[in-house]
């Protein structure tokens, strides 16, 4: 689909690769990044990161419905306002899920928007959007 849209989408900065991981191999997986590869990051039980050049971050998260199975991963891009990156995906005819807060801080809120290549291939689009704006 040819780019002539009017709405920018500046997906030019990838912030997560996210791997999904089976609730059972979890502490043995966030030891494999930390221990055997010194990776340094934020270690949790249900999602881990760790902290790559730049400002990309490896991060390991439960296997989660509507997410491919084992082995599955996502490419997460950063953007600074994920509606309105939605939206600019839509309008050139991509199917993106609704918006979907996964990370609550304070007034702010991380909010996801999924959608796939023509492959299949898990890719989102995230970022903080003020959590007013979510519960409207």
């Amino acid at each position: 689909m040819p780019l002539t849209q009017s709405r920018p989408l500046n997906l030019d900065s990838v912030g997560y690769v996210v791997f999904f991981v089976k609730e059972a191999l979890m502490e043995k997986t966030i030891s494999f990044y930390r221990d055997t590869l010194g990776l340094k990051g934020r270690i949790d039980p249900h999602w881990s990161e760790f902290d790559l050049k730049g400002d990309l971050k490896l991060a390991l998260h439960h296997e989660a419905e509507g997410k491919a199975g084992p082995g599955a991963t996502e490419v997460v891009f950063s953007v600074a306002d994920p509606l309105s990156a939605r939206e600019a995906l839509v309008e050139r005819g991509v199917a993106v899920d609704a918006p979907k807060v996964v990370f609550e801080a304070g007034p702010m809120c991380g909010v996801s928007c999924i959608f796939r290549d023509p492959a299949g291939n898990l890719l989102s689009v995230y970022g903080m959007v003020p959590t007013a704006k979510m519960k409207k």
